[in-house]
């Protein structure tokens, strides 16, 4: 019976792992963003935040903006959500890919920069479906006359993220010498593993005092 207690115990325990490290490898994926905007200082202008779908395949999913900072500024008092686009700066702006076009248009003086945090979450990262078309991110700045600032993209873009079919996420553009992008890491699978293996450990010991 002793026996039997602790294969059950230790089939609950691997059950839980597996499901913690499934759990792991679809968690958001974050960047911290830095922008230099050092060559526009004391420009009056915009911000514009777009996640728009390839069409309307494309799964759902969200990006997050936090931890807003900037030096310099002000910002508006007032913004334009457009589409799927909620939330104002410096406070947390969530924007999904709900409609045709998503957008968060945010008057700003431009100082020597300004950082963030962007969060990609969904069904599009979690469970893919290889649909036709993925989304894309991508974050512009306007002077007072909507003409772009420190880009050669076409599409007037300084950072261009794009969340393919396949769950996976790749930057497209990044305006050199202006957009620094660094992806946050998450806990590895197995560290979840060696916590997992602590727990077996304790149970044994525990079975073994008991006899």
């Amino acid at each position: 019976m002793m026996k039997n207690r602790w294969q059950a115990l230790l089939t609950s325990l691997a059950a839980l792992l597996l499901f913690a490290t499934a759990q792991a490898e679809a968690a958001p994926v974050t960047y911290d963003v830095f922008v230099n905007t050092s060559a526009i200082n004391s420009t009056s202008g915009f911000l514009s935040f777009q996640f728009n779908p390839g069409n309307v395949t494309a799964q759902s999913a969200t990006v997050t903006i936090s931890n807003f900072a900037f030096t310099g500024g002000p910002l508006a008092p007032t913004s334009t959500n457009s589409g799927g686009a909620s939330g104002t700066l410096p406070s947390t702006v969530t924007i999904a890919n709900s409609a045709g076009f998503n957008e968060l248009f945010q008057g700003f003086t431009f100082g020597s920069n300004f950082s963030f945090r962007l969060t990609f979450a969904g069904p599009a990262l979690d469970a893919p479906s290889g649909a036709s078309s993925g989304s894309a991110f991508g974050l512009s700045l306007y002077d007072s006359n909507d003409e772009p600032l420190l880009t050669t993209d076409p599409n007037g873009t300084i950072l261009t993220i794009l969340l393919n079919p396949n769950g996976s996420l790749s930057v497209s553009y990044l305006s050199p010498g202006v957009v620094s992008l660094n992806q946050v890491a998450v806990p590895e699978p197995a560290t979840l593993l060696l916590v997992g293996t602590g727990l077996v450990g304790l149970g044994a010991v525990r079975g073994r005092r008991q006899r």
